[in-house]
């Protein structure tokens, strides 16, 4: 399995058991009606979606630290567009030629 699988599965299984532990816990009590807000499912989340985001984005050739802020702030959606996105090829020429070839080797000594 390749590590960018591995990592989502990873992704998967640690949202599902953050978000279970509040639900379930509320399921139990029944006596208090009133929702608080916890920003702290959020952070995790935005981190856990800002660093997979971002390493799979290194991967790719893409800017991880541009994938891993879209990661953090809106979590699954740059998530599924990085996974689908192909592999960035260095910028070509018409020609096939790439366009910051590498410098000529140096002339051989005389």
């Amino acid at each position: 399995m390749s590590f960018v699988r591995k990592l989502c599965t990873a992704v998967a299984i640690v949202g599902v058991t953050v978000l279970a532990t509040p639900l379930a816990a509320s399921a139990q009590t029944t006596t208090n009606t009133s929702t608080s807000f916890n920003p702290t499912i959020f952070l995790v989340f935005g981190v856990i979606f800002g660093i997979a985001c971002a390493l799979i984005a290194n991967s790719k050739g893409r800017s991880p630290v541009l994938w891993g802020v879209l990661g953090f702030l809106f979590g699954l959606i740059p998530l599924i567009i990085i996974l689908v996105m192909k592999r960035k090829s260095p910028p070509m020429y018409a020609g096939g030629q790439p366009m910051n070839p590498p410098p000529p080797p140096p002339p051989p000594p005389v």
